[in-house]
């Protein structure tokens, strides 16, 4: 599965919200057929985000380390016609957000730890390709939108430079994550 992310933070102060466009995504997916319209997907996408970093001065880049998200999603996928070569869906789940932010207090950069629950919803479309004996090769592309579902609280507001003495102002903020997605499945044919 890869795709492109696009995080947005909704801060209470300052200037309200920040995004971070076109983070390369990836990760890996796993479908089980429960009936025949419905499926329930288990995955895990991954986003390395150095937007912090590259809007720093030169002289100070050093000073932060790209931050890493992860996610763990259980879908339920309900298609409108699972039996068409092209079919289309939609999803709903849960994610568990697995952040890990830089931060620098001191000239010292470290990570904080920043999990969460979320809700997700999506649409997309499976291609079906008929492999006979050896499976089903699907196509699939979706756009996922996952929210957070409670406020995110850090002791310094990461939109500043570390180098400034209003770094160390503590914030709050809401997010999302907007991620066009595509990946191959292949389902073996004793899973058919």
């Amino acid at each position: 599965m890869l795709g492109t992310n696009t995080f947005v933070d909704r801060y209470t102060t300052g200037a309200k919200s920040f995004s971070h466009e076109g983070l390369f995504s990836y990760g890996g997916l796993i479908n089980f057929r429960v009936f025949d319209n419905i499926i329930l997907q288990a995955a895990y996408t991954y986003a390395y985000n150095d937007k912090f970093v590259n809007r720093l001065p030169d002289s100070v880049k050093h000073w932060l380390d790209p931050n890493y998200h992860h996610a763990i999603e259980l879908n339920l996928i309900g298609m409108l016609n699972s039996e068409r070569m092209v079919n289309f869906y939609g999803s709903v789940g849960g994610t568990y957000f697995i952040n890990k932010l830089s931060k620098n207090f001191n000239n010292h950069k470290f990570y904080t730890d920043d999990n969460k629950l979320g809700i997700n919803a999506g649409i997309g479309a499976f291609v079906n390709i008929d492999l006979g004996e050896g499976g089903t090769l699907t196509f699939n592309a979706e756009w996922k939108l996952s929210f957070r579902v409670d406020i995110t609280k850090l002791d310094y507001d990461p939109r500043i430079s570390p180098t400034l003495e209003t770094y160390r102002t503590p914030t709050e903020y809401t997010s999302m994550s907007s991620v066009p997605r595509g990946g191959i499945i292949w389902y073996m044919p004793f899973l058919k």
